[in-house]
């Protein structure tokens, strides 16, 4: 979750310095993520679990991968982010990315509170919500099509926020 607000962040303000430490605490996620399946798999080795202590199992290596993947997401972001931001990029966000932006992180906060509560009601939401994030990056992309048919200057730094825009819809 930090990561993607820090990347996100740094995308805003074309922040190379702040992409420059979401790339760098990539590798501590994929630690933390080696370490829960670690731990997942000695207690299921050690302890035979059955039922439900199994499948919460299972469901701990599911989610560890899950955020790993996010903090790649994250990343990717962040690398696109110094792109732009060693080009002179001054802003890298429309009005469209923020808004998609603001719905990730929304539904993000809402999942880990989900997770947090064992709450299926939340986590159903979030899903049910999913088309919303979907509808913004479309729009989005149609938008920053447009500014690269305008301008054939944008294509480099549009492509860069496709890509953002991509990586936060997978989110």
């Amino acid at each position: 979750s930090y990561a993607v607000t820090f990347a996100t962040d740094a995308l805003k303000t074309c922040n190379g310095t702040m992409a420059k430490q979401v790339i760098a605490a990539d590798l501590s996620i994929d630690e933390f993520q080696r370490r829960i399946e670690e731990n997942a798999i000695g207690m299921i080795a050690r302890r035979q679990p059955v039922a439900s202590d199994l499948r919460q199992l299972v469901a701990c290596i599911r989610i560890a991968n899950d955020f790993e993947r996010i903090g790649d997401l994250a990343k990717n972001i962040a690398k696109r982010t110094l792109a732009l931001s060693e080009a002179g990029t001054q802003s890298g966000t429309t009005s469209r990315m923020t808004v998609l932006s603001d719905r990730v992180h929304e539904a993000m906060s809402d999942v880990l509170v989900a997770l947090r509560t064992r709450d299926d009601s939340k986590a159903m939401s979030v899903w049910h919500r999913d088309y919303e994030i979907d509808a913004l990056h479309t729009s989005l992309f149609r938008e920053v099509l447009t500014y690269m048919m305008e301008d054939p200057r944008n294509i480099g730094t549009c492509a860069h926020l496709l890509f953002c825009a991509k990586n936060l819809e997978r989110i």
